[in-house]
């Protein structure tokens, strides 16, 4: 357990180090191994993260949620959309189950076509996924991908079923920085501004990386997309420099992909921050 208490912590080395060393001691444990390559993953140690899952496969080669983990690490690299693509086109025809739980919709996106588009909604929970202790209901990410293609109405009516539900999680505690948080990514696509800007604020107020080295991060990458559903663009430029001196889920292939940040793409600001990022050999 120290590991994964020191990786909130943000004693990052040490931790990589204790579940390093729990895995030599216990290599067959996947619950181990995986979490060992996630603390790989935002330290951008992308060939040791993909090891593991060699490793972990090794031991449980049909787990769905692994081959896609392992396929990701193509994306977040090196922008390299291929083997994800190529297993969810394998998967969709032989195991359907097997694609759902393979498939993540904030990489989905990435490959902005309608199939795709239609593809991560239906593999999507109808009832939503937790992340960071709060819901995301499938109506937000309904919205998500309305803006992708260019429906504002229906990104609106999306967000707002949303909203309702997100709300009143924030109305029971709201002090909850993840709920306060997300509530303001919901506003900031509803084109509240002011009410975005407040929640996404005070909810890195109230959870900081400082405090919480994984979620902490979360909250300031969704503030950066706050800034930029908001028109923010110097802000979100800034916010995304500052998350990215992190280790941070927020990789190269994601800044390079993903539709939501195409608001400040042609910045050179931008474009030099997203280059500094790109695999070195």
């Amino acid at each position: 357990m120290s590991g994964y208490v020191l990786r909130r912590g943000g004693d990052w080395e040490e931790a990589t180090r204790s579940l390093e060393r729990a895995a030599e001691l216990d290599p067959r444990n996947v619950h181990i191994l995986q979490q060992l390559a996630l603390t790989y993953q935002p330290r951008r140690r992308y060939q040791d993260e993909a090891h593991v899952y060699d490793r972990v496969l090794a031991l449980v080669p049909n787990d769905g949620l692994t081959q896609g983990l392992k396929a990701l690490v193509a994306v977040d690299w090196k922008a390299d959309l291929r083997p994800y693509q190529a297993l969810m086109a394998k998967l969709t025809a032989t195991d359907p189950k097997k694609a759902a739980e393979a498939d993540d919709i904030n990489y989905t996106i990435c490959e902005r076509t309608p199939e795709a588009f239609a593809r991560g909604l239906k593999h999507y929970p109808r009832g939503g996924s937790v992340n960071i202790a709060v819901n995301y209901p499938h109506a937000y990410f309904e919205g998500v991908i309305a803006i992708c293609e260019g429906d504002l109405e229906k990104a609106k009516s999306a967000f707002n079923v949303a909203r309702a539900e997100v709300a009143a999680t924030v109305e029971r505690d709201p002090e909850f920085a993840p709920a306060v948080s997300f509530l303001g990514m919901i506003d900031a696509g509803l084109g509240r501004k002011e009410e975005a800007l407040r929640e996404g604020r005070h909810a890195c107020e109230l959870l900081p990386p400082s405090k919480d080295a994984i979620d902490g991060v979360v909250l300031a990458v969704n503030l950066a997309q706050i800034y930029v559903w908001t028109g923010e663009k110097d802000l979100a430029i800034a916010q995304i420099e500052a998350v990215e001196r992190l280790p941070t889920y927020l990789s190269y292939g994601l800044l390079k992909l993903q539709p939501i940040w195409d608001p400040l793409r042609g910045d050179p600001r931008f474009e030099k921050l997203v280059a500094s990022l790109a695999p070195k050999d």
